[in-house]
C-alpha cells in the first residue's frame, strides 16, 4: 500500500500511525466489496414487504405497519412503527384503520384510510446507500404542541440494544437525549445555530443516522421519548385540520462513525438537490486573507457595546498596531459589537459618525472591512420600529415589508454613496435569538416559523448584500447542510482553553458544509494552546487575531507572537485543495490528485506546504525529533533561515528522519518528483 501523502510525527508513532492506516483500509475495503455483491431488491408477500440494499435490509409487517432494519449481514439496528403520535397518551383506532398498500420502483406507499377519509400516508424511498421516509397525517388538535414521528401507542424505536448516541451539537456530542436546538435559552447551546440536523446511533449492527430532508417549522429537532419529536406549533400554524400535514422527510444513513454521518447525510442532501453546496469558483480571492477582530482587544480593555472609548480613533489606532505587529500583512478587519446606534439598524452611532471615512482609510491600506450585524434583535427608534414589522424585541421576518427593511439595511452597508457605508461584508451573530414558536407572533407563518424563519432571515441578507456588492462576504454560524447557500464563511466559536475543542466543531462543519471557508476564531484564546490552535486553522481555516498584546488570560510573549506571524506568512501561500482529518492536530490539504499539499504536523506541532513541485517549507512551533514521510517526493536538502544545510537520515521508502529540529524556524526542503505511472 502506498500512503498518498507527507506525515510528520514523533518516532515513536509513526509505526502505530502507519499500522492503522493499513488497517483501516483493509476494513473499508473488505466491507465495501462484500457489500457491493449485493443487488438492490424489493419482495411483497400477502404479509410483508423486504428491501434489501447494499447498506441496509429493510423489512415491513403489513398488518401493523412496524418496520424492522438491520445490516446487510442480518444484525438488528432496530424496529418502529410507521406512524406519528401528537401526545404520548393518544390510542390509535385500529379496528377502522385501512391499510393500502402500493410498490413502484424503489418506492413504497402506504395509505391508512379511517371511516372513508385519507387520515395518513407514508412514502419509503429506497436507495443503495440510504433511504427516505416521508409521513403526512391529519393535524391534531390545535392546543396541542409537537409531534412524535415513528411512534405508535407506547411504542417507538426498539432502543434496547443501543450503545451510544450522538447530537452534532457541540460540544457534548455524546449525550443520551440527542437533539438540535437552535435556541439558546434553553440549553445555552449557541455555538452552531442550528447544528446539522441529523442525529445518531450505535447498535450491535453499526452506526445509524436520521436527518431531516427539509428544514421544519420547529425550533428543536430531537430524539424523544424513543421518537423524533419535532416542537411544531399547531395552534400557529395555517394548517387545515381536513387535510393532511406533510412533515420533513427523515433520511436513513449508515455510516462509520457518528462524525462522518454528518457527512453521509450532507452527502445524501447534496445528491438529491436539497441543499445547494457552496462553489469554491465563487469565492473571492480577499474572503481567504487573515481576520483581524476587535472584538478580544475590546474585551481586554472593557471597551464593548456603547463603550465611549469604543469609536473610531480606537479602531483606526488598533488596525494602526496590528499592521505594524503584522508585517503589514494584508488582512481584513471585523469591526465589532457596537458601531449601530441600534441593533436592527444600520445607522452608525454618534462614537462612529465617522465610519464611512474609517472604512475609506481601511480600503486605501488594502484592507476590507465586515461589520458586526446583532441577528433578531431590534432597539428603540430602530429601522424594524418605524416600519413596524417587530414582534416585541424581534424583528417579524415573516412580515410582508421584511425583505424591503433588509434592502434598506444592506443598501446603507454596502452602497457606495457619499451617505453609506461602502463595507465589505457582515458578521451575522446572534442567530440563536430566533424567536421562539411557541411565543411569538407571525405575520405569515407560511413563510416559516423557528428554523425555517432562521433561514429566511439569513438568505435575505445575503441575497440583498449581493445585490449591492456581489462579493460581499456574509459570516455566521448556521452549520446544517441547508444553510450553506446563504453565507460564505461560518464561525468557529469560542471554547476557551480546551486543546481539541475548535477542531471538533472543524470536523462538525468540512462534514456538514465541504469547501466552506471557516473563521477559525481566537477569542478567549489562551496561551497555552494558540500555537497549537493557529497551526490546525491555518489548514482547516482562516486565522484570527484578536489581541495585540495580552490573551484572555496571560500576556502573549513576544517569542509566540514571532511564531504566528511566520505561520500567518505560510498561510499566505497555502495552495487550494480538498480537506481531510486525519487526527486531532493532524489535518492535510489534498489537490486534484489526492496529493497532499499542505498539513499541519500531527499533533499541531507545525506546519508545511508544497510550494511547487520541488520544494516545501516547513515550521516547527516546538523543538521536536521527526519523521517525513514523502511517496511523491525524493527529499534532497534541507536548509534553516540562513541557508545553513541540514543534516538528515534517508530511511528508505519515503521516510527521513530530521533530528531536533527547532522552533520558530522556517525549513526550505529541496524536493525531486518522482515519475508515478498511471494504469
Amino acid at each position: 500500500m502506498k500512503i498518498k501523502s507527507f506525515v510528520l510525527t514523533r518516532t515513536g508513532g509513526f509505526t502505530f500511525l502507519i499500522l492503522q492506516v493499513i488497517l483501516l483500509f483493509i476494513c473499508t475495503h473488505l466491507i465495501f466489496a462484500r457489500g457491493a455483491k449485493i443487488k438492490f431488491k424489493i419482495k411483497e408477500t400477502a404479509d410483508s414487504i423486504s428491501v434489501t440494499a447494499r447498506r441496509y435490509s429493510l423489512s415491513i409487517e403489513k398488518s401493523s405497519a412496524v418496520a424492522s432494519l438491520t445490516n446487510w449481514h442480518g444484525e438488528a439496528y432496530t424496529s418502529f412503527p410507521l406512524d406519528v403520535q401528537y401526545n404520548l397518551d393518544e390510542i390509535k383506532n385500529k379496528l377502522q384503520a385501512n391499510r393500502e398498500w402500493n410498490i413502484r420502483d424503489r418506492k413504497i406507499s402506504l395509505k391508512i384510510v379511517l371511516d372513508g377519509l385519507i387520515a395518513q400516508e407514508v412514502i419509503i424511498s429506497c436507495f443503495d446507500e440510504a433511504f427516505e421516509i416521508r409521513l403526512a397525517s391529519m393535524p391534531p388538535h390545535p392546543t396541542n404542541f409537537g409531534a412524535y414521528l415513528l411512534r405508535r401507542d407506547k411504542f417507538g424505536f426498539d432502543t434496547s440494544d443501543w450503545d451510544q448516541y450522538f447530537s452534532p451539537e457541540p460540544d457534548d456530542y455524546f449525550r443520551t437525549t440527542p437533539n438540535v436546538d437552535i435556541r439558546v435559552d434553553r440549553d445555552q447551546q449557541w455555538v452552531f445555530t442550528p447544528a446539522p440536523l441529523n442525529l445518531s446511533f450505535k447498535t450491535p449492527a453499526g452506526w445509524f443516522s436520521i436527518g431531516l430532508a427539509e428544514l421544519p417549522d420547529a425550533s428543536i429537532y430531537a430524539f424523544k421519548n424513543n421518537a423524533i419529536w419535532l416542537d411544531i406549533p399547531w395552534q400557529k400554524l395555517q394548517v387545515k385540520y381536513n387535510k393532511i400535514f406533510r412533515f420533513p422527510a427523515l433520511v436513513f444513513t449508515f455510516n462509520d462513525s457518528p462524525w462522518e454521518a454528518v457527512g453521509d447525510f450532507s452527502l445524501y442532501l447534496n445528491r438529491n438537490n436539497l441543499m445547494t453546496a457552496p462553489v469554491k469558483e465563487q469565492r473571492s480571492n480577499w474572503w481567504k486573507l487573515p481576520l483581524v477582530s476587535t472584538w478580544g482587544e475590546q474585551r481586554v480593555k472593557q471597551i464593548s457595546g456603547n463603550h465611549p472609548n469604543f469609536n473610531s480613533n480606537w479602531v483606526k489606532n488598533y488596525v494602526v498596531q496590528q499592521r505594524q505587529a503584522l508585517d503589514s500583512l494584508t488582512f481584513n478587519l471585523i469591526i465589532e459589537n457596537k458601531w449601530a446606534n441600534a441593533d436592527g439598524d444600520p445607522t452608525p452611532a454618534d462614537r462612529f459618525r465617522d465610519l464611512r471615512n474609517l472604512i475609506d482609510w481601511c480600503h486605501e491600506q488594502g484592507i476590507k472591512v465586515i461589520l458586526f450585524w446583532k441577528a433578531w434583535k431590534v432597539e428603540a427608534n430602530s429601522l424594524p420600529i418605524r416600519m413596524g414589522i417587530f414582534d416585541g424585541e424581534h424583528v417579524d421576518a415573516t412580515h410582508d415589508l421584511f425583505e424591503n427593511y433588509v434592502d434598506s439595511c444592506c443598501q446603507m452597508i454596502f452602497g457606495n454613496n457619499p451617505d453609506q457605508l461602502s463595507a465589505d461584508g457582515l458578521k451575522i451573530d446572534f442567530l440563536f435569538l430566533t424567536r421562539d414558536p411557541a411565543k411569538a407572533s407571525y405575520a405569515n407563518t407560511l413563510k416559516g416559523v423557528g428554523i425555517r424563519e432562521a433561514y429566511l432571515y439569513l438568505r435575505t441578507f445575503y441575497q440583498m448584500a449581493k445585490k449591492y456588492k456581489s462579493d460581499a462576504l456574509i459570516m455566521s454560524s448556521a452549520i446544517d447542510p441547508h444553510f450553506a447557500d446563504v453565507q460564505d464563511m461560518v464561525r468557529i466559536n469560542d471554547d476557551w482553553d480546551h486543546k481539541t475543542i475548535r477542531e471538533k466543531r472543524a470536523r462538525i462543519i468540512t462534514q456538514a458544509m465541504p469547501g466552506l471557508l471557516i473563521n477559525g476564531g481566537a477569542v478567549d484564546m489562551s496561551i497555552n494552546i494558540a500555537l497549537y490552535h493557529y497551526v490546525t486553522s491555518a489548514i482547516y481555516g482562516v486565522p484570527a487575531i484578536h489581541y495585540l498584546n495580552h490573551f484572555h488570560d496571560a500576556v502573549i510573549p513576544q517569542e509566540t507572537k514571532e511564531q504566528i506571524l511566520k505561520l500567518l506568512k505560510l498561510y499566505m501561500c497555502k495552495p487550494d485543495g480538498r480537506l481531510q482529518f486525519i487526527d486531532y492536530g493532524n489535518w492535510q490539504i489534498l489537490n486534484k490528485d489526492n496529493e497532499v499539499v499542505a498539513e499541519s504536523i500531527p499533533s499541531g506541532k507545525g506546519f508545511l506546504f508544497l510550494e511547487d513541485k520541488d520544494k516545501a517549507s516547513l515550521l516547527c512551533t516546538e523543538n521536536s525529533d521527526l519523521h517525513i514521510i514523502f511517496d511523491r517526493h525524493l527529499l534532497k536538502t534541507i536548509h534553516d533561515e540562513n541557508g545553513i544545510k541540514i543534516p538528515f537520515t534517508d530511511l528508505g521508502h519515503g521516510l527521513y528522519e530530521l533530528n531536533d529540529a527547532k522552533e520558530g524556524i522556517i525549513y526550505k526542503l529541496q524536493l525531486s518528483k518522482i515519475s508515478i505511472k498511471r494504469h
